[in-house]
């Protein structure tokens, strides 16, 4: 193995190596970093930031990475294991070498939410807003907001992406009237009445 230059990606000479640096530069929040072992192209998206990535660890930090050595030089799948703020989380990561690095075959999950974004309330996503059906987010825990006083997206508005391949349940995320909102419906409706 020839010495790695200062600042690309770390050599990934082994299939499991791939896996390891994905998952570590996650952890550290490096969200660039754990793209650029992404086989080619690499995902993008207004969601795959540091900083979109720091929110979602700071509410699950992602620790006990355990990726056992895989040296077979035609492996197809790594498997791994860790844990995402409570959740502990085995996963198969598809592998595929590039030239003579390894990548992984898929490094983001793609979320739907068609059914809340062309609504009339803003979907806020740790704090970015987003308007596209689909987005690309890395495994964390990620909020949904509305950024409005009296609306948001209820009791079940924080999402934990535990991989790229696992579903991600965002169907429960709803948009609600808050308490406060609540407060505003009621005291407006009282208000008509008196007129």
């Amino acid at each position: 193995t020839k010495p790695s230059q200062g600042g690309a990606p770390q050599a990934t000479s082994r299939p499991s190596d791939a896996v390891t640096a994905y998952l570590q530069a996650l952890a550290a929040g490096d969200a660039t970093t754990a793209l650029s072992y992404a086989a080619d192209p690499a995902p993008t998206g207004p969601l795959l930031t540091n900083e979109v990535l720091a929110a979602a660890l700071k509410r699950a930090p992602l620790t006990g990475i355990n990726v056992p050595v895989n040296e077979d030089q035609k492996a197809k799948s790594v498997s791994a294991s860790y844990t995402l703020g409570s959740s502990d989380v085995s996963e198969s990561f598809d592998v595929v070498k590039v030239g003579d690095m390894w990548k992984i075959g898929r490094a983001v999950k793609d979320l739907d939410i068609s059914f809340i974004v062309n609504g009339s309330v803003p979907v806020k996503i740790n704090g970015v807003k987003v308007t596209d059906e689909s987005v690309a987010v890395l495994p964390g825990s990620y909020a949904f907001t509305t950024g409005l006083p009296y609306v948001g997206y209820g009791s079940k508005n924080v999402v934990l992406v535990k991989s790229p391949y696992l579903e991600a349940d965002t169907y429960q995320v709803q948009s609600q009237l808050t308490k406060a909102g609540k407060k505003a419906a009621i005291s407006a409706t009282k208000k008509s009445f008196k007129k």
